[in-house]
């Protein structure tokens, strides 16, 4: 990996998270952890827009940018803020572009209540949200077990920042970006599993909106769900080198 590579984690996830697929590229990333994940555990989110901007200033001069989920969402939001030629290239792994000005007024509300649940009882948040139909091939994976379990502990450390940094960061409080995304001359991926029904119809809807010359590029991978680093590394590492291995 010449380019520097920087991937950003997703929700109640950490850093860490890209271990498996980093050994995959054989090279080094950076790998941070979001506000209140990982090390940063204490450390609310003020803003959607301040996460934002923190991570634009701490992006290297010229890199290769990923994210997943929530951090997919980050990654959009700071390539489409970034300096000209700062982001080479970027890939969306199962990540909303925006919401209408309705819809993001009613996510603003259920987000709030449900870092209100969180603040309360991290656990019990966490067991209801992954029995989401969005997470049926996660729970099925053989390590989801642990992952719960340490998620849930680490959930425990601070939940009140937790569940503040889940309201802050909600998708009601991101600026609708698909227009921007369309218009910029960043080559992007859109990775999905194609099990995850939500996120394939979202990223096929955007390939083909995607204007002539526009160098968006729609990746399925087959068999998994949302989370496709995870459930299916070497297949996700793949996709980022051959995708990149064109922009050199």
């Amino acid at each position: 990996m010449k380019t520097p590579v920087v991937l950003l984690h997703g929700s109640f996830g950490r850093g860490e998270d890209w271990r498996e697929v980093l050994q995959l590229l054989g090279g080094d990333a950076q790998t941070p952890d979001l506000p209140a994940h990982g090390e940063r555990f204490a450390q609310a989110a003020a803003s959607f827009e301040d996460t934002v901007d923190a991570i634009v200033r701490e992006l290297p001069d010229r890199c290769d940018l990923v994210g997943y989920s929530l951090g997919g969402r980050l990654a959009l939001a700071a390539a489409m803020r970034a300096p000209a030629g700062r982001v080479r290239s970027l890939v969306l792994e199962s990540a909303h572009t925006g919401l209408g000005a309705d819809a993001r007024a009613e996510r603003r509300r259920q987000d709030a209540d449900r870092g209100e649940q969180i603040s309360r009882s991290p656990r019990a948040f966490l067991k209801d949200f992954y029995a989401a139909e969005l997470f049926a091939s996660f729970r099925a994976h053989p390590d989801f077990g642990r992952i719960f379990v340490e998620r849930a502990e680490r959930a425990e450390r601070a939940p009140a920042a937790l569940g503040a940094t889940f309201a802050a960061l909600s998708v009601g409080n991101q600026p609708p970006l698909t227009d921007a995304l369309l218009r910029s001359d960043i080559p992007t991926m859109l990775t999905v599993g194609s099990l995850d029904t939500k996120y394939s119809n979202l990223a096929r809807e955007l390939h083909s909106a995607a204007p002539p010359g526009r160098r968006i590029q729609l990746h399925v991978v087959p068999g998994v769900g949302h989370n496709v680093h995870l459930e299916a590394p070497a297949a996700f590492a793949a996709a980022l080198i051959a995708f990149w291995e064109e922009r050199s």
